[in-house]
């Protein structure tokens, strides 16, 4: 649901301007195992490009309320087979400043166990809407 479909690989992204942004990250678990207690919290620093700008590019039209985040996790949750994992937010929620698609966290770039090559950051949501 927008007007120009943006396609950008991660040299693209890195030449685009940045942000850092400090945000208090909480990890809600493991969803393919969820009777393992692995709730954490961290203050983290995380670099990248606001959403908010990404989205402008590629205009959402009128009728758009959310924005689905897409990664590339897979696996069985709650006995049910998932090729992909999504979650959304709203339009309204992605367009402020603090969202970003990071790829930089602590002054590193991202590791596979963290989201390699880039990821959601969505500050105030649990984790799991910080889709890697």
């Amino acid at each position: 649901m927008v007007e120009r479909p943006l396609v950008l690989d991660l040299e693209e992204l890195l030449r685009l301007p940045a942000r850092e942004l400090t945000a208090v990250f909480e990890c809600y678990g493991n969803p393919q195992k969820p009777e393992v207690a692995a709730r954490s919290v961290a203050n983290v620093v995380w670099r990248g490009v606001p959403l908010a700008r990404l989205l402008a590019r590629a205009g959402p039209s009128p009728e758009a309320t959310v924005v689905c985040l897409e990664g590339m996790d897979s696996g069985t949750f709650a006995g049910v087979y998932c090729e992909r994992y999504v979650k959304d937010i709203p339009l309204a929620r992605a367009l402020d400043e603090d969202v970003l698609i990071a790829y930089a966290m602590n002054g590193a770039p991202l590791t596979a166990e963290h989201g390699f090559p880039v990821r959601a950051v969505v500050p105030g949501y649990f984790g799991t809407n910080s889709v890697k």
